[in-house]
């Protein structure tokens, strides 16, 4: 896998695929009984033939079941059975062949001529890369697509990124796979990411090796990490056949473009993700679940005096005028701070965007991540000077301002819940509930507020000193605790 072998363009030829013919690839179970029938048949030949004798024999074995070395085995095998249609036994001596010519040996089987040439020229690319099977199971890892029983479909992160040029494309892509941080081959760390780009900006160049040593992972992570970082253009990875762990990486000055910002906390990728991705949730409606969530809004005091303006943000946005939408709900955004600042007689009113989140945050009527959501929206917001918006990624402005906007009103309120609690907490262990709260979110020792619902206001689990652990419910006005003892 080089960065000839480029995964946006792989990625989005498999997404349109799917959009277009759902049935054009078998599950990820169908497949995977093709690929054990297909390597055990492999094994049994290679017997047969006398390697289990020499040396790199069990090397051999190992690495038909790594997962990037099967899901090759499995997209030559459903390339050559499916897209040409050709007979079960010629595709296992195809590839048969394909593997005596990986591990240099003697050619034993005679695949069929008429497929040498495909041989050389594409399958075993498609061997050594893992192919469109590898690609089909790093989308659904990363959710852009999902089985429904029957068939795949996109889900509709799936559809938003097909619409992203290259550039946002790659942002939008590393951004996610860092946000899961699932840590397997086809999910690298956050950390990964951020000690990379700390031994980058030392110098350009980095042995895979001192990669491996520099960030404590094991070197077959790395390998494909970096493989797939080389795919997007952000690093180009020149091999050593013989030796991979003496292969070079060096940056590209696209990579360095990318990579900063998608460290960067204002990072509008992580931000929107954050929003939408439940762990363990069927992919969401996107486009729905913003309209559902602005509509139900519909009463809210804050909200009173800026409906009209509201209305027509939700107007815009299910036209699809999304620039209109995002230039529309900053100042609704920035009305609410305000609102908020004014009733708590706080600093700063006549501030912008920011300031009025930061003021909120330091004075807990806001979260460190709500404050992160506006810091999104944009550098140095202000809505006297909103800097003009690319069409291109206008829709994830668009939306992430929106649910900004919900998250704000809900942090608020949450935030007034949690002020109760912890007087009544506080009366309970004869501690100050003014001490408590400035702890909040600066002293986590002292102590730890857990929300366990985005959309749950009114429940908390609050620990104090790491030892006392109290579930906070208001129910009809009253605050209901429960102390584990």
């Amino acid at each position: 896998m080089d960065s000839s072998n480029n995964l946006e363009r792989r990625l989005r030829m498999l997404l349109s695929e799917i959009q277009s013919n759902p049935r054009s690839f078998p599950s990820l179970s169908d497949l995977e009984k093709i690929m054990e029938r297909v390597r055990m048949e492999i094994i049994f030949h290679l017997h047969n033939i006398g390697v289990s004798a020499l040396k790199p024999y069990e090397i051999m074995v190992s690495e038909l079941f790594e997962p990037m070395s099967a899901e090759g085995i499995a997209s030559v095998y459903w390339y050559l059975t499916v897209k040409l249609n050709i007979n079960e036994q010629v595709a296992m001596n195809c590839i048969k062949a394909l593997i005596e010519r990986r591990y240099g040996l003697s050619q034993i089987t005679s695949a069929d001529p008429a497929l040498e040439a495909l041989i050389k020229e594409y399958l075993e690319e498609v061997l050594e890369s893992g192919g469109d099977i590898a690609i089909l199971s790093y989308a659904n890892e990363l959710g852009l697509i999902y089985y429904d029983g029957e068939k795949w479909r996109l889900s509709d992160l799936g559809v938003m990124l097909l619409k992203l040029p290259p550039i946002e494309f790659a942002k939008a892509l590393l951004s996610l796979e860092i946000f899961l941080s699932k840590r397997n081959l086809y999910c690298m760390t956050s950390e990964f990411i951020k000690k990379l780009w700390e031994l980058f900006n030392k110098d350009d160049m980095h042995r895979i090796d001192y990669i491996a040593y520099m960030t404590k992972y094991e070197l077959l992570e790395i390998y494909y990490w970096l493989s797939r970082l080389a795919s997007l253009g952000i690093v180009n990875l020149s091999k050593n056949l013989s030796n991979i762990e003496r292969g070079r990486i060096t940056i590209t000055a696209m990579g360095k473009n990318i990579i900063e910002q998608v460290l960067d906390p204002r990072n509008p990728y992580i931000a929107f993700f954050s929003m939408l991705i439940k762990k363990g949730t069927t992919p969401l409606s996107i486009t729905d679940h913003i309209i559902s969530l602005i509509e139900s809004l519909k009463n809210e005091p804050l909200l009173a005096k800026k409906w009209n303006e509201v209305e027509q943000a939700l107007n815009s946005f299910k036209r699809g005028d999304f620039i209109a939408t995002f230039r529309t709900i900053l100042p609704i955004i920035e009305h609410v701070l305000r609102e908020i600042a004014l009733k708590h007689n706080l600093p700063g009113t006549a501030k912008g965007l920011k300031t009025l989140a930061e003021v909120l945050r330091g004075n807990k009527w806001l979260s460190d991540k709500t404050e992160g959501f506006i810091k999104a929206l944009g550098r140095d917001l202000d809505i006297h000077g909103v800097s003009s918006i690319n069409p291109n990624t206008a829709y994830i402005y668009a939306s992430l301002a929106m649910l900004t906007l919900v998250e704000v009103i809900r942090d608020y309120k949450r935030h007034i819940f949690l002020r109760k609690a912890l007087n009544v907490v506080a009366k309970k262990i004869s501690r100050d509930s003014e001490e408590l709260l400035e702890a909040y979110q600066t002293n986590r020792k002292k102590l730890q507020v857990i929300f366990p619902s985005d959309s749950d206001i009114s429940k908390a689990r609050i620990i104090i000193d790491e030892t006392q652990v109290f579930d906070v419910e208001e129910i009809n006005g009253e605050i209901i605790i429960n102390e584990y003892k």
